[in-house]
């Protein structure tokens, strides 16, 4: 994986959904630019549909679009999934202390809820 930032299923639905306070900051960060995968553009085909209640046309456009925003299309391997959950795990840790030692500004607040919106408090 490159040093680029991997967007999880999560960001990709916060920025779809139009009534969500972390829209305008998941297309932000999209908007920059970076990776996802396989597994990603089909969990959001499959939420944009069955929760967003969104047309297959509109699913295609927006997958076209996460496409063109996110160049690198991750496959998923054992691999991958190996190296996810080693990431995940150090940034929930990281997080935690970054979030006990921090200043806890509503930006921090939000980007933290939209980036581990379950990690403990």
């Amino acid at each position: 994986m490159s040093g680029k930032i991997f967007f999880d299923t999560n960001v990709v639905v916060y920025a779809a959904t139009n009534n969500d306070a972390r829209a305008p900051l998941a297309q932000a960060f999209l908007a920059a630019g970076g990776s996802i995968s396989a597994q990603v553009l089909n969990e959001f085909a499959n939420t944009a549909r069955r929760k967003l209640e969104r047309s297959w046309p509109e699913v295609i456009d927006a997958v076209r679009t996460l496409r063109a925003l996110c160049t690198e299309c991750l496959p998923v391997t054992e691999q991958t999934h190996e190296s996810a959950t080693r990431i995940g795990t150090c940034q929930a840790v990281w997080y935690r202390r970054w979030a006990r030692n921090s200043v806890r500004s509503r930006y921090c607040a939000v980007v933290g809820r939209l980036i581990y919106p379950h990690a403990s408090r």
